[in-house]
């Protein structure tokens, strides 16, 4: 998958598809404890374009873009970053690298299943 598509799925996973359908709850609460944050960056894409941060706070889940030191860092190709947030990679697959309890990410994948 070309980057820069790669990344806009990673986009647009990360801030609507996973996220609450039809007025149902946030699942990806149940991946993130409060207070935990997940950081996502593509190293293949222009600078501002591959980083996202997802947190969970008392109002709830937040996806922005940004550089942040999170409770989990996911770093890797886009293409491969999406195949594991799409749980088509598994995420201990060494085009990734994770930084934090794998734990974590395992919560995450699993409260976000496709």
């Amino acid at each position: 998958i070309a980057a820069d598509v790669a990344a806009d799925g990673i986009d647009e996973w990360l801030t609507v598809l996973s996220g609450p359908s039809d007025g149902g709850p946030d699942l990806r609460a149940a991946g993130l404890a409060d207070g935990e944050s997940l950081h996502v960056h593509a190293v293949d894409v222009p600078e501002g374009q591959g980083e996202w941060l997802v947190s969970h706070d008392p109002a709830g889940i937040t996806v922005r873009r940004a550089h942040e030191k999170a409770s989990l860092a996911l770093r890797g190709g886009a293409s491969d970053l999406l195949l594991v947030l799409a749980q088509r990679l598994p995420p201990d697959d060494p085009a990734v690298t994770v930084h934090g309890d794998p734990a974590l990410l395992h919560r995450w994948l699993a409260a976000t299943r496709f």
